[in-house]
């Protein structure tokens, strides 16, 4: 769990509380197997989407830091970093 700004670029999070004359709110990251875990305890099967024939380039998360670098990057590089994954789920 870890702090996050509750006015965002296109919307605001509706929970949130003051720290320091900021509004905060909070975000989770799970991990790859806490959701899986969650998405089996829920009754769902998934698929995880492979995302690499998109790619453009190999990246980490470091070339995905400022605002700049992610403008500059292609959707799906992201997903080469290993920060993010997406699922198919199903009842």
């Amino acid at each position: 769990v870890a702090p996050t700004q509750a006015e965002k670029k296109d919307y605001r999070l509706p929970e949130y509380f003051d720290r320091k004359g900021r509004d905060l709110s909070l975000t989770t990251l799970p991990t790859h197997a806490l959701l899986e875990l969650w998405f089996e305890s829920l009754g769902l099967r998934w698929e995880q989407l492979d995302w690499s024939k998109h790619i453009t380039r190999p990246c980490s998360f470091k070339d995905l830091l400022t605002p700049e670098q992610k403008l500059a990057s292609h959707w799906a590089d992201v997903y080469a970093s290993g920060i993010r994954v997406s699922y198919r789920l199903e009842t």
